[in-house]
């Protein structure tokens, strides 16, 4: 088999690889727009895993986030509430039973 194809096609990707076009810095300025914050992983992992997100991202995510959260808080209100009383369901019923 003759090496020197093989030694040519890799003298050219290497030289491919060394160079690359300058950066202009728009992809640092895309940078500090976005925002990192950590997620939580599957335990027995040490890798860090994180999502990162324009701040315009994160506020949509944290509103509902927080509506999510408000949600889950009236519903164990009224189971609270419910179990408390013992007069009947504590939730609106369609049926009226």
């Amino acid at each position: 088999m003759n090496k020197n194809p093989i030694c040519l096609i890799f003298a050219v990707l290497m030289l491919a690889g060394c160079s690359t076009p300058a950066s202009d810095g728009s992809s640092a300025a895309a940078a500090d727009d976005r925002e990192c914050r950590p997620v939580g992983g599957g335990t027995g992992s040490r890798m860090r895993q994180s999502v990162c997100m324009s701040k315009e991202e994160w506020a949509v995510a944290d509103a509902r986030a927080k509506e999510r959260e408000d949600i889950q808080d009236e519903f164990f209100r009224r189971v609270g509430e419910n179990t408390t009383q013992q007069a009947g369901p504590a939730f609106d019923s369609p049926t009226g039973f």
